[in-house]
Order: structure tokens, then C-alpha cells, then sequence
């Protein structure tokens, strides 16, 4: 009996330190967008001039609302994770994120999650780029382009 409490002791400890150690990085990085989306939100900066990592960032209502406030651009990627396209503009736009005008916000909505978003915009596929006003409407939109200099030759 007693063999059998110490082997059972011994299997939830180890489950609760399989836990941790194998859980635990990922929550570390879903704080660290956390961090990054409030770093963006919660910017006096009204150019979008923070650091690089701050001109492409992940959707959020509170996000756009912020953007809204400010004077530049605002571009909504529609992401999806098994879009090879997507993943491709999207490497190319991070590897060039210095060459991202301050003036302008990418923010990436992912495509399965933004149904409102895609609804109110009529985005019927990934890989779509939608520029908005900074009152929300819709200044141009398009599917697909392969880089960061392709997309930037498409906003207004």
C-alpha cells in the first residue's frame, strides 16, 4: 500500500514539473505579445515611432483604436498560419522592418479569429491587406503581394 501512495506521489510530481518546464515558454511568449501590443496601445508617439517591432504588430480592438488617434497609416494583414504566402510577406516584412515608413501600422489579424473585422472589410481570403482612414473606412484593399516593397507600393 504504501508502494503504491509513493508511486502515485511520484507520478503527479512529475506531471507537475513536465507542466512547468514544457508549459511554461509558451506562456512566456503569449506575455511577451501581450507586452508588445500595450507597448504600441499605450504610446505617446504619434507617428508610430517607438522601435521597429512597434510598425507590425498583432490586431487588437484596442490597438486600432489607438491608431486611429494618430496621424499615419493604418493596414490590416489578414493572416493565416498555413498560408504559405502569408508566412512569405510575412518573413519579408520583418526582415525589413526598418524600411516600414513611421507613418505607417501593420497590424496582422489573423484570418480564422477577425470574423467582425473580415466581415466588415469583405475579406474573403488570407493574404488580403486592407489600408483604413483613421476612422475605420476602407481606403484600399488587395489580395496578395510577395514583398514588403510590393506592399507598400499598393497603399495610398
Amino acid at each position: 500500500m504504501l508502494v503504491r501512495i509513493i508511486g502515485i506521489a511520484f507520478l503527479v510530481v512529475s506531471f507537475i514539473i513536465f507542466g512547468f518546464t514544457f508549459f511554461r515558454p509558451s506562456m512566456q511568449l503569449t506575455e511577451r505579445k501581450t507586452a508588445i501590443t500595450n507597448e504600441a496601445a499605450s504610446s505617446e508617439d504619434t507617428n508610430f515611432v517607438q522601435a521597429d517591432t512597434t510598425r507590425y504588430i498583432p490586431y487588437s480592438p484596442e490597438v486600432l483604436a489607438h491608431a486611429s488617434q494618430n496621424k499615419g497609416s493604418i493596414l490590416l494583414f489578414f493572416y493565416e498560419e498555413g498560408c504559405q504566402s502569408c508566412q512569405a510577406v510575412e518573413r519579408d516584412m520583418l526582415s525589413k522592418l526598418e524600411n516600414i515608413p513611421t507613418h505607417i501600422l501593420v497590424l496582422k489579424a489573423y484570418y480564422n479569429s477577425e470574423k467582425d473585422l473580415k466581415q466588415k472589410y469583405e475579406v474573403t481570403a488570407p493574404h488580403t491587406f486592407v489600408q483604413i482612414d483613421n476612422d475605420g473606412n476602407e481606403v484600399t484593399k488587395w489580395e496578395g503581394s510577395d514583398t514588403l516593397e510590393q506592399v507598400l507600393a499598393r497603399m495610398k
